[in-house]
């Protein structure tokens, strides 16, 4: 495996540990939308799809900002993060 894909799994297993889901309430609370509004503390799984593309513009600001990703690392890393919370919502 290469440097750079070992640095693309850090940062989905970083984005991953950050994730809170609440299997209870049936809720996920994703780090790059927690800026400060509480409107984006918890979001129903119903409510937010993680196959939107409507969160990759602020999961791609996230991730070039914390983590130094390019755009096309950016998408590779988008589909890595969604299969692996996807993962956890469906083998709660």
């Amino acid at each position: 495996m290469s440097k750079q894909q070992k640095y693309k799994n850090y940062i989905v297993e970083d984005l991953v540990s950050k994730t809170k889901i609440d299997y209870g309430q049936e809720e996920i609370n994703f780090p790059f939308l927690t800026s400060n509004n509480p409107l984006f503390d918890f979001l129903p799984y119903t409510h937010f799809s993680l196959y939107s593309t409507s969160p990759l513009k602020y999961f791609s600001n996230y991730v070039k900002e914390r983590y130094g990703a390019s755009d096309q690392e950016i998408e590779m890393i988008w589909d890595m993060y969604r299969e692996r919370i996807q993962s956890l919502i469906n083998n709660e």
